[in-house]
């Protein structure tokens, strides 16, 4: 079949250099136009009776636990103490884990051990006279006791604001099993049924704070399960409290442009979310959850006042709003199997599916194809095949056992990440450097153009705004050829430029204030100790495609081309 013709004809006739920036700019305009065809948030899973829930917690219930005293210190012993002191009942235990880590579980009279709720609440060095998520954990946990529909275990777990590792180390402890007896007298595991959701409540002690801010993401791009969303911004729906998306960048540059030209908000709570994707810089502390599959959101309070009366009515909506999420959580038998987890949010009360947003990496990745379509020749021999495979396979190989060595070695640290990436570029390039530029580097050309279209479309289904990054970084290598002219080294030198993951990421570190050097280490080390393997496979596609770019810009044709 190889020997067969192969005719492009009609294929060469498109002009790449025209079609890549249409199809660039086609796939852009595409994305900007999803707030415009979005759909209203909606709840698909009917166990939750979500329009039948209502709080049956009265202000009174609630206004005296709000108004206790603030434990003595940020401590976890001072903070076992109070708890203890506000529970004030055996039924209910407090423990620490790992020190600083303290938790209670509530008994559920229904529960027959198997399921439960988690509810994380950073806690805060203590402000007399102000209000925290650690009051409205204790007055929703005081409440939840006495109430006969809980059909679940409520978890709740305290963590130090500047800790946040120590929840995704509780929740390690919590589905591992240990045979020393010392060990497993201090882990929640006996005590409580598999974990079905986890809400996340950051409230620093405060006078009042304005709105609530949703993430569900994950460091991996993983999304919670959207009826989880929909819950959420049901329920602080009806009690008035604002909700925000991904609303923790404190840009100048964001919030000038967005003064200057209000029309920008439109598309301001989507690309919050694409870059809190993206970064994982504020991925928030139910990502950990997300990893075990349990379906978690964090809710942070933003512009928080410390100055002031107290708004005490704005706590008591927000414990009656999580009572109503517990409720409706409770409701549901098994675990959530419904809806959509592949979504885009465009505001805080619309968002757009996988079916609707799919469409734009197919617009912008099918240049591609047509490319490798178009350096193929028209009559195409299959003895180059053998050179440019060998080399395809080779680097493949020696990549990945570079990539593996650190990840089966459990290392985290960034000195041997970068080294493991540096080996990969060098052994590529010396490979590469001694291949015939005749037709095995056509060949070779077309394997790393198809197999990189092929992997990243999956990859585009687990991480679809990281996808959307690495396409539109690396499809202008598809410019970059072996030229004899000088105007064309520079061209393609400049397009190798564009192609660097720095630009994007220096931008991103501009546009929403982040740190350089944070967003550079948690890009890297994300990509290194990730455990959905799609990620090594994309960026070891990505090294040799930009390996052979770049020779193909310092070269010509004519180079170490072997005649008979």
């Amino acid at each position: 079949m190889l020997h067969a013709p192969i005719n492009v004809e009609f294929l060469q006739r498109i002009s790449i250099s025209w079609y890549l920036p249409l199809s660039l700019l086609v796939g852009v305009a595409y994305i900007a136009l999803l707030p415009f065809v979005s759909q209203d948030f909606y709840v698909d899973e009917n166990a939750f009776i979500v329009h039948s829930v209502q709080t049956s917690a009265t202000p009174i219930d609630i206004r005296q636990d709000l108004s206790l005293k603030s434990p003595r210190n940020s401590s976890a012993e001072a903070l076992q103490s109070w708890f203890m002191e506000s529970f004030n009942t055996p039924s209910i235990t407090v423990r620490t884990f790992e020190k600083d880590l303290v938790y209670s579980i509530l008994r559920s009279r229904r529960s027959n051990g198997e399921d439960s709720i988690a509810l994380v609440v950073p806690y805060y060095e203590p402000k007399p006279g102000h209000i925290s998520g650690l009051h409205v954990a204790v007055a929703l946990i005081k409440f939840l006791r006495n109430v006969k529909w809980l059909a679940k275990d409520v978890i709740l777990i305290c963590i130090p604001h500047d800790r946040p590792e120590l929840i995704k180390t509780w929740i390690d402890a919590y589905h591992s099993t240990y045979l020393n007896p010392f060990k497993a007298k201090d882990l929640p595991l006996a005590r409580a049924g598999a974990l079905r959701c986890a809400f996340i409540l950051d409230l620093p002690p405060a006078a009042s704070f304005k709105a609530i801010t949703i993430s569900s993401g994950n460091s991996q791009g993983v999304l919670a399960n959207f009826d989880v969303v929909a819950i959420v911004q049901y329920m602080l729906q009806q009690h008035n409290i604002p909700l925000t998306i991904a609303d923790l960048y404190s840009s100048d540059l964001l919030q000038r442009s967005t003064s200057f030209l209000p029309w920008l908000n439109t598309w301001r709570p989507m690309f919050r979310f694409l870059a809190d994707s993206i970064s994982g810089m504020h991925s928030g502390l139910h990502g950990p959850f997300i990893d075990y599959n349990i379906d978690a959101v964090s809710l942070t309070a933003t512009e928080v006042s410390t100055e002031g009366t107290v708004m005490t009515s704005s706590f008591i909506s927000l414990v009656h709003a999580s009572e109503e999420m517990i409720r409706a959580f409770s409701n549901l038998i098994e675990k959530l199997h419904h809806s959509v987890f592949l979504y885009i949010l465009t505001s805080s009360t619309t968002l757009t599916t996988f079916v609707s947003f799919y469409w734009s990496l197919l617009i912008i990745g099918s240049s591609w194809p047509l490319c490798t379509l178009q350096r193929l020749p028209t009559i195409l021999p299959a003895s180059p095949l053998a050179p440019a495979w060998q080399t395809f396979s080779l680097v493949l190989m020696a990549s990945s056992c570079l990539y593996y060595v650190p990840v089966l070695l459990g290392a985290s640290s960034l000195l041997l990440i970068l080294s493991s990436w540096i080996v990969i570029i060098t052994i590529s390039f010396a490979v590469y450097s001694v291949l015939p530029k005749g037709p095995s580097w056509v060949w070779l050309q077309a394997f790393l153009s198809c197999s990189s279209f092929i992997v990243i479309l999956p990859f585009s289904i687990v991480h679809y705004a990281s996808t959307f990054c690495c396409i539109f970084a690396t499809v202008p290598l598809v410019l970059v050829q072996p030229s004899n002219q000088r105007s064309g080294h520079v061209r393609n030198i400049l397009l190798l430029m564009f192609c660097s993951p720095i630009l994007p990421l220096l931008s991103a570190s501009i546009v929403f204030d982040l740190s350089v050097s944070n967003l550079v280490y948690a890009f890297l080390t994300r990509i290194a100790t990730s455990d959905n393997l799609i990620y090594p496979l994309v960026f070891l596609l990505y090294l040799p495609n930009y390996v052979v770019a770049a020779i193909g810009a310092m070269s010509t044709p004519s180079i170490h081309v072997k005649t008979d």
